[in-house]
């Protein structure tokens, strides 16, 4: 394509003029989001008790969430469309727009695609359209798709529409950014592009000479002893860098990050920057041990901990871990979140197969997630100051002080809390610890009193009450925490007791503490919930009404007070009940029934975990200002010390994509916020999960609102293909309309192998005799059994395709073996079958992938992925079956394939 240099520099200047709007637009829709924070309807009413106040606080609510998702969007896409039009005076008018309501840009028309102007983003040019007054004919027209690169912004393959753009009257510019950067004239450009040439066609004739590709003959990852040059310079940077690896099948990602982890956790080869940081943690576990390693299956860790052993790196379990296993532990035993038989408490049951969220909340994770963290945020603050404003009002002259002063740091802060504050909070409520103990003491003493009283007249009452509750096991604890307060409840009786007569003891306070606060407050039990089940079930046989009175009034000072004791962390999972119930009841991300209000998806335990992780960390990350050290002991901070327990100084992600946003941002979060070291490798086109992470944008939002970003580096030269698999590869990723990697072969290896062999129609033929004769070709080829894994579409075939091969390749000494959920292995000389699912991250000289068409069925949403992974399992051989024929999205590939390997 010939540009003329009149063209090009009008393109350059499109090109400046429109990043600097994206920039502008962008910078001031993320200011505005984090003025947000402290919007008006957080502080408008705050010296006004919210329940009297709730329908002018839900308004300017909704309003303020309308701002700030048009904010974001903007944020994230600032323009995408540029148009310039003439009027009949000759004058050009130019506009930019945008999805949402833009902010007002300086010397630039700015307009939301929804408005009138907007239209002007659909017209083709030479259409004409009336813009005020005048009548614009449309001479040219860009259209952008924005990306923030390294804190540049850019736009992918722009499109620019005129009628000097070319013959057809359209150009597609890759990156705005590197069109403005370059800076030689096209000339010169090309005579330094076919010198470059020269040396590249030189310099690879010196590097194929002599080499061979190697056969693979074990199931292993690849060792690769020397990194090449981009992969030694990743794993040598600082030790709290924040990297993700991106790279193909084969690129030596996964390589790359052991080779890191193996260097940084020996002290010798840190250099005294690294030392000094590594010494300003305080931490009981040595240096080498203080790691972790995530990854997506459990055959995957094994591997990894093979080839930890290969570097001499000891990697025990307590090191490398499923996130499954490692959230599962943290849930259950570290944070009470779910149930154990020892807790029952408000602890969830996690339910994987229950139907909770809906396609929305799948589909964006994200923001489900900021939805509750700042809902969770706003609410915290608020109960703190209703809670703040009922001990003011108290009759107590102690108390109502303590209230005033915490009323006033309140006002002080409005929705910022910042840790100094939090610490303010905590010593002022701790000044009436006693006086709640004498309210806890009296309370439990009228209960005890009435107890005592109707067991005295009727010694089985604890039995027949126990008997009672056990017919409301349908219904839970949970049910009862819009009717209580967590605050209310002493720690016995979170606890699930062994003696009938104590558990239905616990459940008689909790039910009767339940009654009296709904007396005082004037707001009855839920008539369904089991508080109020046992209440209806009690009839007279509970409080008298003066002491229900009592009770109540003191109940809320002591909830009013407590909320003070204990604020930080604690009461998150709780939290999450109330916010699913009040997001369910307006229908959105979750289905509005079909389960338990104790059942949990393990995507909702995410959300409790990193909301519970991004909580703690502003602590421990302004060390400067706060000193962690001389509060973490105190009862208020105890999640903080289990944070700190917790935290890690490096962390390391395997696969990464197949995590998603929300799992990689807690992973984040467990790397000392000292340290912040953060290694992750993945490529988005193995992404096996439909909720996995699916793009930079957000890998970046992960470190978002931290002081530190993450760095993203690409390595392009894949080892295990050979060139004919390595196209195929990317002709898969083209056809599912993919981002091509632009992987590259290396330049020392002979690539040119065989091409992959395919066979249709398979319901009248046989598969496993097909497979047979394949196998056998590969042994003659080679010279002996490499490595050759098959590949099915479901677990239930993995038994039968292998049981039905072996009887056939046994007459040859092959062993066909099953390895159901990838968890059996075999010898090195086994043929091996697996469900395509559990085959992530591992590596095969020969890989057999039967019925694809019908995987096509199977996994709609994710045939692409498993196609490609499956494909890319291979480094010589491969071989696809089809029931029937090639999937349509593949026809096109088929001359990429031939019948078998015979007459090579």
């Amino acid at each position: 394509m010939d540009l003329h240099t009149k063209t090009t520099h009008a393109l350059k200047q499109v090109a400046t003029e429109s990043l600097t709007v994206f920039k502008t637009i962008a910078d001031s829709c993320q200011d505005k989001l984090k003025q947000s924070r402290s919007s008006d309807y957080e502080t408008a009413f705050v010296h006004n008790n919210t329940l009297t106040n709730s329908n002018a606080v839900n308004n300017l609510a909704n309003i303020s969430a309308v701002n700030q998702a048009n904010y974001s969007c903007l944020a994230d896409k600032p323009v995408f469309a540029r148009v310039t039009g003439v009027n009949e005076n000759g004058e050009r008018k130019t506009y930019y727009i945008c999805r949402g309501v833009p902010p007002f840009v300086k010397d630039s028309n700015c307009a939301s695609y929804q408005s009138p102007i907007g239209r002007l983003a659909s017209l083709a040019v030479g259409d004409e359209h009336d813009v005020g007054n005048n009548t614009l004919e449309i001479i040219e027209k860009f259209i952008f798709d924005p990306v923030l690169e390294n804190k540049n912004w850019d736009s992918k393959n722009t499109k620019a529409y005129g009628e000097n753009f070319g013959e057809r009257g359209c150009y597609t510019v890759e990156s705005l950014r590197k069109l403005i950067e370059s800076s030689k004239s096209l000339e010169d450009k090309a005579i330094e592009d076919i010198e470059r040439l020269s040396d590249e066609d030189q310099l690879r004739q010196n590097i194929f000479e002599g080499v061979r590709r190697s056969i693979i003959d074990k199931m292993e990852l690849r060792d690769q002893p020397i990194l090449d040059q981009y992969q030694d310079e990743i794993f040598r940077l600082p030790l709290d860098e924040r990297l993700l690896i991106l790279g193909s099948p084969g690129t030596g990602k996964t390589t790359t990050l052991i080779r890191r982890l193996s260097q940084k956790v020996d002290e010798e080869y840190l250099d005294e920057d690294e030392k000094t940081i590594v010494d300003s943690v305080k931490t009981e576990i040595p240096y080498a041990q203080n790691w972790l390693m995530f990854t997506p299956t459990e055959l995957l860790k094994q591997y990894l901990k093979e080839a930890f052993n290969r570097e001499r790196v000891p990697a025990p379990d307590t090191h490398v871990k499923t996130w499954d296993n490692y959230r599962s532990d943290l849930a259950r035993n570290k944070f009470n979140i779910l149930k154990t038989s020892s807790f029952n408490g408000d602890g969830y049951v996690l339910k994987e197969s229950v139907a909770i969220l809906t396609d929305t909340a799948l589909d964006n994770l994200i923001g489900w997630f900021e939805d509750f963290y700042e809902w969770q945020r706003v609410t915290v603050f608020d109960e703190l100051y209703l809670s703040a404003e009922k001990l003011a009002n108290s009759s107590d002259k102690k108390v109502a002080g303590v209230g005033q002063r915490l009323l006033s740091t309140l006002k002080s802060v409005k929705h910022q809390m910042s840790p100094n504050s939090w610490v303010t909070v905590v010593l002022e409520g701790q000044l009436i610890q006693k006086h709640l103990d004498d309210i806890r003491k009296d309370i439990n003493k009228k209960i005890i009193n009435v107890v005592a009283e109707l067991q005295f007249h009727n010694g089985n009452f604890l039995n027949e009450l126990a008997v009672f509750i056990d017919s409301l096991k349908h219904l839970s604890s949970s049910d009862d925490q819009d009717d209580s307060d967590d605050q209310d409840i002493d720690e016995e009786e979170l606890q699930q007791s062994a003696n009938v007569q104590k558990q239905a003891f616990n459940d008689y306070k909790k039910a009767v503490k339940a009654q009296a606060k709904a007396l005082v407050s004037q707001s009855p039990l839920r008539k369904e919930s089991r508080n109020a089940k046992i209440i209806q079930w009690l009839g007279n046989r509970g409080l008298s009404e003066k002491t229900y009175q009592v009770v109540g009034n003191n109940l809320i000072i002591q909830s009013s007070a407590r909320r003070f004791l204990n604020p930080i962390l604690s009461n998150i999972a709780k939290k999450y009940h109330a916010f699913r119930r009040q997001r369910q009841q307006e229908g959105k991300w979750y289905f509005k029934s079909g389960f338990n209000s104790t059942d949990l998806h393990s995507l909702e335990l995410d959300v409790i975990l990193l909301t519970i992780f991004k909580s703690a960390h502003q602590f421990f990350i302004r060390q400067r200002d706060f000193n962690i050290d001389k509060h973490i002991d105190r009862t208020a901070f105890s999640y903080l010390k289990k944070m700190r327990d917790i935290y890690r100084h490096q962390v390391f992600v395997d696969e990464a994509t197949d995590f998603s946003p929300i799992q990689l941002a807690c992973m984040a979060h467990l790397s000392s916020p000292q340290i912040q070291s953060f290694f992750a490798c993945g490529d988005f086109n193995q992404r096996l999960t439909t909720w996995g992470t699916q793009s930079e944008d957000e890998m970046h939002w992960i470190f978002s609102n931290t002081n530190r970003k993450i760095d993203i580096k690409k390595i392009k030269i894949a080892y295990r293909h050979s060139s004919q698999l390595n196209q195929l590869a990317r002709s898969i990723v083209l056809a599912f309309d993919g981002k091509d990697q632009d992987v590259v072969l290396p330049k020392d290896v002979n690539n040119d192998c065989v091409s992959p062999v395919l066979l249709e129609n398979t319901i009248n033929n046989s598969v496993i005799k097909w497979l047979a004769s394949r196998i056998q070709e590969i042994e003659k080829l080679v010279k002996k059994l490499p490595s050759i894994a098959v590949l099915v579409c479901d677990e239930q075939e993995v038994e039968t395709v292998a049981r039905d091969l072996n009887s056939v390749l046994e007459e040859v000494n092959i062993r066909a073996i099953a390895c159901p959920k990838g968890q059996t292995r075999g010898q090195d000389t086994d043929v091996r079958v697996f469900d395509v699912q559990y085959i992530k991250g591992l590596e095969f000289e020969a890989v057999f992938f039967v019925g694809i068409d019908r995987l096509a069925s199977l996994q709609s949403k994710l045939f692409d992925k498993y196609l490609y992974v499956g494909t890319t399992r291979a480094a010589t051989y491969l071989g696809i079956t089809c029931d029937h024929l090639l999937p349509k999205s593949l026809t096109a590939l088929r001359h990429l394939f031939i019948s078998n390997w015979t007459d090579i």
